[in-house]
């Protein structure tokens, strides 16, 4: 399959390139800052800098995917941003940033890529949410806007999909250990056990392969990953 996925450059998304590649995929992997993105060598890779707020890059990625790839069969939206902020603390920026990417950016590709998945043999849209896209949060206030943004996003896609023979799958995360916890540590403290029972990337990227993987019968709308042993 064609895979087009976003935020590469570490965590969940690096880890869903590198098993991806490892099945035998083709992947157009989008990143932000090059981090890790590097490290991954394979002829079935191609890599773009993407910056999620900005709708003209989102369809000049579309438009290289398709030079490299020709058709696009799976979507992964990945990348997001976070904020530590209350609704009053928050800032113009923070807030216009983290809808722009987290909830425009996620609308944008997946606008433009729906004609490509219409056309597919498997096609199936991946979306990555957040616990606090089901509850509220005071202290990273916007993140937890953009997120119930994103489950809405997800159901009403679901629903116009369906009919048209492509998947959309939303996953909800909590307790995972990806830079969104190294920039909650200002703020936030984890002990070492803490941090070792939080889930990896690379347990959230097989989940995604696994859904990826699954029969052309067999839907799975939205799934929560949680850290079982977490105290």
């Amino acid at each position: 399959m064609n895979i087009f996925v976003t935020g590469t450059e570490s965590g969940i998304g690096h880890q869903v390139v590198s098993i991806a590649l490892s099945q035998g995929h083709k992947v157009f992997a989008t990143y932000l800052s090059e981090k890790k993105i590097n490290e991954l060598n394979s002829d079935n890779l191609f890599t773009y800098k993407l910056d999620l707020t900005d709708p003209l890059l989102i369809k000049n990625a579309i438009l290289e995917a398709e030079i490299h790839m020709g058709t696009i069969d799976v979507l992964i939206n990945v990348a997001g941003v976070s904020y530590f902020n209350d609704p009053l603390t928050t800032t113009d920026t923070e807030w216009v940033n983290t809808l722009n990417v987290n909830v425009s950016g996620y609308f944008f590709l997946t606008r433009g890529i729906l004609p490509f998945l219409k056309k597919s043999q498997n096609p199936h849209i991946i979306n990555i949410s957040s616990i606090w896209g089901l509850k509220g949060s005071k202290d990273m206030y916007s993140y937890s806007v953009s997120k119930h943004a994103v489950q809405g996003l997800s159901e009403g896609l679901k629903e116009y999909c369906k009919p048209i023979g492509i998947k959309v799958s939303n996953l909800v995360l909590d307790k995972v250990d990806t830079d969104f916890r190294e920039h909650m540590e200002k703020y936030i403290s984890f002990t070492d056990e803490q941090k070792s029972r939080m889930l990896k990337p690379s347990n959230v990227a097989e989940i995604i392969m696994f859904l990826i993987n699954t029969p052309k019968e067999l839907l799975v709308s939205s799934i929560t990953l949680d850290a079982f042993l977490w105290k």
